[in-house]
């Protein structure tokens, strides 16, 4: 892994168009390298999952 924290790479993965719910970009996350353990604990407030969400909705709105 990089030096780029996990919240950084799930915006960035989020933003990217990439994936379309935050359960795929769990599985993102998991096949970069970073474990269910670890994504649980850093991105299992509400607030983190609305706001990946919603990027990831703005992301698929830009690509249509």
């Amino acid at each position: 892994m990089s030096s780029v924290t996990l919240l950084e790479r799930a915006f960035a993965i989020a933003e990217s168009g990439k994936v379309e719910s935050v359960a795929a970009l769990r599985e993102a996350l998991y096949r970069e390298g970073y474990t269910y353990n670890y994504m649980r604990q850093q991105l299992g407030a509400r607030a983190l999952v609305r706001q990946l969400s919603a990027k990831i909705n703005a992301a698929a709105k830009r690509e249509s």
